[in-house]
């Protein structure tokens, strides 16, 4: 979730929370408990045009401000606020969260960091804000506890995290290469090219699927 329209439409999430309904109430499942686990990359600040509006970035220091005096942090709570007020992010998100209320047995909703959504780790307001759109339980503890960057289910020997631990260009720990790639050439080089009068309405379009 960037914004709307970047992301996948409403319909998508409503047709994984109708397969979901519909396999939980086969009688031959015996489900007795859902768990739907969001491993990362569920919000992409990285891809917000607020960037565009500040020269702050994700490596700025947290003491640094802009020319409106904001600071990093400020800059990444409006995004998030931005994020998480979007209709449509809230129409599509809704369709999962719902299940809580629509199903008979106990539903709940597990959020990992990835790389593009780590930013909505480093502070309380941000993690909340997460939380509480996706619905996970007491979304208030993310005010002091640190959102999670893996899961382990013992009872499946399973293990859940994103693959940037695993990628030398954005593993976790701090602002990454991988940053600096997304902001600045990855999503300015469409909007420079936007204002090329010599990039015709087709050609645009498909510069800026290189976004995705």
């Amino acid at each position: 979730a960037t914004n709307s329209r970047r992301n996948l439409k409403p319909d998508s999430f409503k047709k994984c929370a109708q397969y979901i309904k519909e396999t939980v109430r086969k009688t031959d499942t015996h489900i007795r408990s859902v768990e739907i686990a969001m491993l990362g990359d569920i919000f992409d600040p990285l891809l917000s045009d607020l960037w565009y509006t500040t020269t702050l970035r994700p490596w700025s220091k947290e003491t640094d401000r802009d020319a409106e005096g904001r600071t990093k942090r400020e800059v990444v709570t409006a995004i998030m606020r931005e994020i998480c007020d979007d209709t449509v992010n809230r129409e599509s998100l809704g369709y999962l969260t719902s299940l809580k209320d629509q199903l008979d047995v106990p539903v709940e909703f597990s959020y990992i960091l990835g790389n593009h959504d780590a930013l909505v780790g480093d502070y309380p307001e941000t993690r909340v804000m997460a939380a509480e759109l996706l619905g996970v339980d007491d979304p208030q503890q993310y005010a002091t506890a640190p959102l999670p960057l893996q899961k382990i289910w013992p009872e499946y020997r399973a293990l859940g995290r994103h693959g940037h631990s695993l990628d030398p260009f954005a593993e976790p720990g701090g602002p990454t290469l991988g940053d600096a790639i997304v902001i600045d050439l990855v999503g300015k080089f469409p909007r420079l090219m936007a204002d090329d009068p010599r990039i015709d309405a087709e050609l645009l379009a498909q510069i800026q699927e290189i976004e995705f």
